[in-house]
């Protein structure tokens, strides 16, 4: 499986992150989980791009361009689920077992959300052709803004605060069976950088 050319802005992290994302080192998962959240930020951009196109479309043309941005939208929504999983299996536990306890239960929570609108959004595209385009124009208006305020709120949070903290409380061994647990998991299709073969070893083993 070669790497998907989806995004390659990992240098689009936020200003406000980024004096933190420039101290982590090369390999560091922390880093790789921030330039995970700059081409979900860039797959957000252009899903806000499509909720504002719809506004302006009285029907769905047939193989329309705007089906098939939709259709990679829902693709790679659906695979941040995988950035998720690595961070409650890699990091939310080792912060919890720090005493943080709290803004990790937060999190999960907020990743329970997300996946849910994830899907539903999936499940709409899924179903355009079997909906009359005005009630597929209101349902898609509703879940892209509800998808893109939780993701972005969520990846604001983490990424000026969770992550921080984390770089803070666990130690140099934590990150190592970090690093391990995120390369048995596996990474996204437009994960930057040199993890793409572990993405296709874990895919094919399951």
């Amino acid at each position: 499986m070669s790497p998907c050319e989806c995004y390659k802005h990992a240098e689009d992290i936020a200003a406000e992150a980024q004096p933190f994302y420039q101290q982590l080192p090369h390999d560091h998962v922390l880093r790789t989980l921030m330039e995970e959240h700059a081409q979900i930020l860039g797959f957000l951009r252009d899903l806000e791009a499509c909720a504002a196109d719809i506004q302006t479309m009285d029907k769905m043309e047939g193989e329309s361009e705007f089906i098939h941005r939709i259709e990679f939208l829902s693709r790679h929504l659906l695979e941040t689920e995988r950035h998720h999983i690595r961070e409650e299996i890699a990091l939310l536990t080792r912060l919890a077992e720090a005493h943080h306890s709290t803004i990790t239960v937060r999190l999960r929570k907020e990743h329970d959300v997300l996946g849910v609108k994830k899907r539903q959004f999936s499940n709409l595209v899924l179903r355009l052709y079997t909906m009359y385009f005005q009630e597929f124009k209101q349902q898609f208006s509703s879940l892209a803004e509800d998808v893109i305020a939780g993701l972005r709120d969520h990846i604001e949070y983490e990424d000026q605060t969770i992550y921080p903290l984390a770089y803070q409380v666990l130690s140099p061994a934590d990150w190592e069976a970090a690093r391990s647990e995120c390369d048995r998991i596996g990474y996204c299709c437009f994960t930057p950088g040199e993890h793409h073969h572990l993405r296709e070893i874990n895919t094919l083993a399951r």
